[in-house]
């Protein structure tokens, strides 16, 4: 009994933890995406060519990625192009970025991808955020993608445990159509998995916030214990093995 409240308690700090963490993030890159000034300025740039204009905007995404505990920011066009980079050797476009590219353009929204490692990022875990310029209320053919490094930022969020424990953790995944997947490059699991714990919960008898027997990723029997970020398509699992709980007993 006692581990299953210290498994809810700490799972739901975690969750509420994480969904901070995204909601101040995409607040700072919503403020990119509305700025009509950062609009403005892109729509100079490119009537006139002035790179003075240029380095001004490039300096405003600067400190806004400097805000957002970013790695670098860049700006695409709706091709996907690189039209300007902070870093342009770290302005990677990959298969993950490339739709949410389009998923941005079309929803007019911030838009992001799941952690992920880049050729150039081996083997640290980025993240993009993706926001659509607009200007004078229309939207300008650019977005400005935010890439954070969360292996600095994110993960360690889900690190420690209020007591010494060798096993206990907490980790992040989402649904990928059929499969399941970490976000810190955890093993994929079929959706109808009877055994893995986020499947006893998203496709099983288990409910949100329930603690329960299943497997890891990794396939140990485990004591768990899921729930959703609020604001996000992940979810969060608290999980320790039973061979410790066992052992304490």
């Amino acid at each position: 009994e006692r581990h299953a409240e210290q498994l809810a308690s700490v799972s739901q700090l975690r969750a509420d933890q994480v969904a901070a963490w995204l909601q101040e993030r995409q607040r700072q890159a919503d403020f990119a995406r509305s700025s009509v000034y950062m609009g403005g300025l892109w729509q100079q740039w490119r009537r006139t060519g002035d790179e003075a204009v240029h380095q001004q905007l490039m300096a405003r995404l600067s400190g806004l990625r400097d805000n957002l505990g970013g790695r670098t920011v860049f700006l695409l066009d709706r091709q996907g192009r690189v039209v300007s980079a902070e870093h342009p050797e770290q302005a990677q476009v990959d298969d993950h970025l490339q739709p949410v590219l389009q998923q941005a353009l079309t929803s007019g929204r911030v838009e992001r991808t799941a952690p992920r490692v880049l050729a150039d990022s081996a083997p640290r875990r980025m993240l993009d955020l993706v926001a659509p310029l607009v200007h004078a209320g229309a939207p300008v053919p650019v977005v400005a993608v935010f890439r954070i490094d969360a292996d600095r930022t994110l993960f360690p969020l889900l690190d420690g445990w209020p007591v010494p424990s060798p096993s206990a953790r907490t980790l992040l995944a989402e649904r990928r159509g059929d499969q399941l997947v970490g976000l810190r490059g955890e093993p994929a699991h079929a959706l109808s998995d009877p055994q893995l714990h986020l499947s006893r919960v998203l496709a099983g008898p288990q409910r949100v916030g329930q603690v329960f027997e299943a497997r890891s990723f990794t396939g140990e029997p485990v004591l768990a214990v899921v729930r959703p970020v609020p604001g996000a398509d992940w979810h969060l699992v608290a999980h320790v093995d039973l061979q410790q709980l066992r052992a304490d007993t």
